[in-house]
């Protein structure tokens, strides 16, 4: 969560009190990943996707038995302000989602967000994990939320070898 939340004087707008709100809920996705990696008790490599490549980076950071780590398509700290979607996109995939159209709401952010074609779309339709990332489509807001949010001091070159 960036610190300018903590440190603002003054009323928090509706998108930072949802980044208070959800704060323990990423933490605790965060931390349970450290766990997990621990209780393994013995070194291991971590491939993190998306929204994954945070906790994938977070739980790494968190334990000293990570040997390798892969992270694809995640996030990356910006500054405050900087929009990354245009912010109708969430809107819009919010309101499909309170609709119970969740093929919309993933269809709208793989337009409005990821900038995937509609043909490449229309590709992705006919997958058989079509159904699988339709039934995924309610997390999208929320890690959307996660990646605006992200902060981190993480030094690529502390894992160089």
């Amino acid at each position: 969560m960036p610190n300018g939340i903590w440190d603002k004087h003054g009323p928090l707008t509706a998108t930072e009190w949802e980044q208070v709100r959800l704060h323990p809920y990423h933490s605790e996705r965060i931390l349970s990943r450290a766990a997990v990696i621990d209780a393994i008790g013995e070194t291991v490599d971590l491939l993190g996707w998306s929204y994954g490549a945070i906790c994938a980076l977070e739980g790494a950071l968190r334990s000293r038995r990570v040997r390798d780590l892969i992270l694809y398509e995640g996030t990356f700290s910006v500054p405050e302000g900087t929009e990354l979607y245009p912010p109708e996109a969430l809107d819009s995939i919010r309101s499909s989602l309170k609709a119970g159209d969740r093929e919309e709401a993933l269809t709208t952010f793989y337009r409005d967000i990821a900038l995937i074609s509609p043909e490449e779309i229309e590709m992705l339709r006919s997958l058989p994990v079509w159904p699988a990332r339709v039934a995924l489509a309610p997390t999208i807001p929320h890690e959307m939320r996660a990646f605006e949010s992200y902060v981190s001091d993480f030094d690529p070159g502390d894992w160089a070898t």
